[in-house]
Order: structure tokens, then C-alpha cells, then sequence
């Protein structure tokens, strides 16, 4: 038996499938369903994923007023084109 405390039940066994389609012989950490070997180590990325957003350029209000904007502009040479002409 391992001195680990992260290995305190060495009786669980990780969830994780081998290449041959048996489980993980390996004891996994406490707390969680995998093995070190198998991403028991981290969470994985933040709930709601906030660490992806940076600046926002590709988010849905943004998007729109973009289009807004673009639509406005056509309009707008289209009217400074009828009164020069």
C-alpha cells in the first residue's frame, strides 16, 4: 500500500478504459473518478468558460451591432449618392 495520501483506498480503481477496453489498473485520487495518468489531477477548464473570453469581437451583441452598423453605412452612401447625383 502507497504512502500517498492521494492514494489513501487503493481498493478504487480508476474509470478509465485501456486500449484493450479493460479498466485502469491504477489507483484513482481521491475525490475524483481518474487516475493521475487520466486527468485526475485538474478540474479542466472553469464553469461557463471565461477563460476563453478576451475581448468579445466574436460575441452575438457585438455581431449585430457590426451588422447594424454596416447596414447604416450602406444606407447612408446610398442617400449621399442620390443627393450628389
Amino acid at each position: 500500500m502507497s504512502n500517498n495520501p492521494k492514494h489513501k483506498n487503493v481498493e478504487i480503481k480508476c474509470f478509465a478504459r485501456t486500449r484493450r477496453g479493460t479498466l485502469c489498473q491504477t489507483p484513482r485520487i481521491t475525490g475524483k473518478k481518474r487516475c493521475r495518468m487520466h486527468g485526475g489531477t485538474s478540474d479542466g477548464a472553469p464553469k461557463g468558460n471565461k477563460n476563453a473570453f478576451k475581448h468579445g469581437r466574436y460575441s452575438k451583441v457585438i455581431i449585430e451591432n457590426r451588422k447594424r452598423t454596416m447596414q447604416l453605412k450602406r444606407e447612408f452612401k446610398a442617400l449621399l449618392a442620390q443627393l450628389i447625383a
